[in-house]
């Protein structure tokens, strides 16, 4: 997940890590607690300040499985 999501930044400079990270979860059928793992890891709190974070994992949860 850690070098997708660095060739997808790269890939896409100009999108923010919220942005990518959505790219990289679509699809996969990850867990909730999946999804809130790698958010930790790869977002930058910096790029959610002011949003909750259980409020981003849901709807990065529900891209991952095909939800939204």
């Amino acid at each position: 997940m850690k070098e997708k999501f660095k060739e997808l930044t790269e890939k896409y400079p100009s999108l923010g890590s919220p942005i990518i990270f959505s790219k990289l979860v679509k699809g996969r059928k990850l867990s909730r607690n999946e999804v809130s793992k790698w958010f930790l890891k790869l977002v930058p709190h910096s790029d959610f300040v002011g949003t909750p974070k259980n409020e981003l994992t849901e709807f990065y949860y529900q891209i991952s499985n095909g939800l939204k």
